[in-house]
């Protein structure tokens, strides 16, 4: 009888302690009711938009807006693009219109949009010893640079700039036999080095005036329609790349076109004293023009 009466309290207390586990159980949260992971966009973009400072601005303001937080790696448009066909980037923000249709018609990107734009400008040393600014366009210029056999430094990365560049010099009979020093890196290293060797380079209007403590080189020659610098953000495309966060980057692409992100792109001004970029999104069929 004792025995029974020990077998029932044991079964008792089994059972009691049983509904106690279940309860903790149940009071504990599920996976699916887990905080979700971060969102995340992988960006690859040419230099300037980073080098000036507006990226930050973008970034924060997205993130505030979507939640998404914007990872970028800033090189030249060729690499760029380059990594978006590796699968290492969601979208890019690119400058240079030939580079570009070949990523989309490689089936790579999809849903290019026209975001800003500025210009190209040739700089060089104060005294002008080429005497380029005399130019009527920027191809006379960079003939004139040439046979003074003066220093031209070029980006030599087959960035938006190093592309646009090889298409003026085509017109001015081909780059220079001497004194032509290819850097392989970005604007503002090659900048610096025109600078010391007081030599000419190609550069983007919004590099050149954002960046502080740059000294011994003016503008030469810009103002030109020929010189026009169109920027587009390109989403690359998951039937391409499965791996692609098509979602976070169509987001990314309405903010940019959105009037808040070409406010923001328009009011811009960096550490310069002057705007930087002119938004474009807003000119209807642009895409299509530029």
């Amino acid at each position: 009888m004792a025995s029974s009466k020990k077998l029932t309290f044991m079964m008792l207390t089994f059972v009691t302690l049983l509904s106690a586990l279940r309860t903790i159980v149940t009071a504990l949260p599920s996976s699916s009711s887990a905080a979700p992971a971060e969102k995340t966009l992988m960006l690859a973009t040419t230099t300037s938009v980073d080098a000036t400072g507006l990226l930050n601005v973008l970034a924060d303001e997205f993130k505030k807006e979507t939640g998404i937080t914007l990872k970028w790696t800033a090189v030249g448009t060729g690499a760029a693009i380059k990594q978006a066909r590796d699968g290492n980037a969601d979208i890019i923000i690119a400058h240079a219109k030939k580079l570009e249709d070949e990523f989309l018609k490689d089936g790579f990107g999809v849903n290019r949009r026209v975001i800003a734009r500025n210009f190209f400008l040739i700089v060089g040393p104060a005294n002008d010893p080429a005497r380029a600014s005399g130019a009527q366009n920027a191809a006379e210029a960079l003939g004139k640079i040439k046979a003074a056999g003066a220093v031209f430094v070029s980006r030599g990365d087959k960035s938006g700039t190093h592309t646009r560049e090889l298409d003026l010099w085509a017109k001015a009979g081909g780059p220079p036999d001497k004194n032509y020093l290819e850097t392989g890196q970005g604007m503002a290293q090659t900048l610096q080095i025109a600078a010391e060797r007081q030599g000419y380079t190609l550069t983007d209007t919004a590099t050149f005036y954002g960046l502080k403590g740059l000294t011994g080189l003016q503008p030469v020659f810009g103002n030109s329609p020929e010189l026009e610098n169109i920027y587009a953000v390109i989403a690359v495309d998951p039937a391409r790349i499965p791996s692609a966060r098509y979602e976070e980057a169509m987001a990314f692409i309405a903010f940019l076109t959105s009037p808040r992100g070409q406010k923001l792109i328009g009011e811009f001004k960096g550490k310069a004293d002057r705007p930087l970029f002119e938004p474009l999104a807003g000119e209807p069929g642009i895409d299509l023009i530029k």
